[in-house]
């Protein structure tokens, strides 16, 4: 008699499917958002598509917040060691993957069953940018000088 049952799928293929499910669930809550980091929504899914790839290629998982952790701390890293950031556009491509994660914290932050972690991701980005926007503040002051169009 032979076995026509289902292979047993590996941990791997479970992460994946999760992984797609979470992102599709993103997508549909960024759908709902009045404004999101980096327009259009399919773009901002395809862009944190690539950050769930590198987190799954470095063993981690950037469905829950350690993994979302390891993986800043993965991109901030490559960042900091790429000369081409002396280039504005490159520049402005890093900040606007930061401000799509920043939105995925916040999509965990609202649907996670604890989001307390969420929250201190949220807390780190929301310091993290205040010194942006004081900048900004600051240069819209008299006698300050323009600040570039915020794209994000």
């Amino acid at each position: 008699m032979s076995d026509t049952s289902v292979p047993r799928r590996s941990g791997v293929d479970d992460a994946a499917d999760h992984a797609v499910e979470l992102l599709g669930r993103f997508g549909r809550w960024l759908d709902r958002q009045d404004e999101v980091a980096w327009p259009p929504v399919d773009h901002e899914v395809r862009v944190l598509t690539a950050q769930f790839d590198l987190a799954r290629d470095h063993g981690a998982d950037l469905s829950d917040a350690h993994g979302f952790d390891i993986t800043m701390n993965l991109i901030l890293d490559s960042l900091l060691s790429t000369p081409e950031l002396k280039d504005p556009e490159a520049a402005q491509q890093a900040l606007s993957t930061m401000a799509v994660l920043q939105d995925y914290a916040s999509f965990q932050s609202e649907t996670a069953d604890d989001p307390s972690e969420w929250d201190a991701i949220l807390d780190v980005f929301d310091r993290a940018f205040a010194g942006e926007e004081g900048a900004e503040d600051q240069n819209d002051a008299p006698g300050g000088s323009p600040s570039a169009p915020n794209t994000m």
